[in-house]
């Protein structure tokens, strides 16, 4: 019922053609344009769950060149931000099951035309079933306590009519 999943969009992606294998794409990023390089995001949930992103995974390599990357979520809100100075890698965990799309973004500091390498990616937890699991277990969990205590109520009042009885028959 809960599944962990990765994805991502890169929105300008090449096949990498030089000897960067460690990275899934590269974008060319002129001197101060930021750039929106990539996005993560899950659609809607349902009354009986969604999928969450739980995390993002950034690794980039920009060539000993200059710049800025952050990641921005859905409300253009900037959750997380690094300079280029080496390769960055770093898992960012998200505190919010409510942001469904997050941003990421560069800008280059260097002139010219630069190549920026990088793997991007969610970590999406799938949470189908969370409105099923509420009716098969917490629902019966309420009925057995409230049949429970309607029985004590109920033995009280016996206990109480009985008590009621012996006082009537000392006096």
């Amino acid at each position: 019922m809960v599944q962990n999943d990765t994805y991502v969009h890169a929105l300008i992606s090449n096949d990498i053609q030089q000897a960067e294998l460690d990275y899934d794409h590269e974008v060319e990023l002129e001197y101060g344009i930021p750039t929106l390089i990539s996005d993560a995001s899950v659609p809607p949930g349902t009354i009986f769950g969604g999928q969450f992103i739980t995390g993002l995974y950034l690794k980039t390599n920009f060539s000993n060149n200059n710049g800025s990357i952050w990641i921005n979520d859905q409300n253009e809100k900037v959750i997380w931000k690094d300079y280029f100075y080496e390769t960055i890698e770093r898992n960012i965990y998200i505190n919010s099951s409510s942001i469904r799309k997050y941003s990421l973004w560069a800008n280059s500091s260097t002139l010219g035309n630069n190549t920026l390498y990088f793997t991007f990616s969610a970590m999406i937890v799938h949470a189908d079933n969370i409105g099923l699991l509420v009716v098969i277990f917490v629902v019966p969990i309420i009925i057995i306590a409230i049949i429970a205590i309607e029985k004590g109520r109920k033995k009280n009042e016996v206990q109480f009519d009985l008590l009621g009885k012996l006082e009537r028959g000392w006096q």
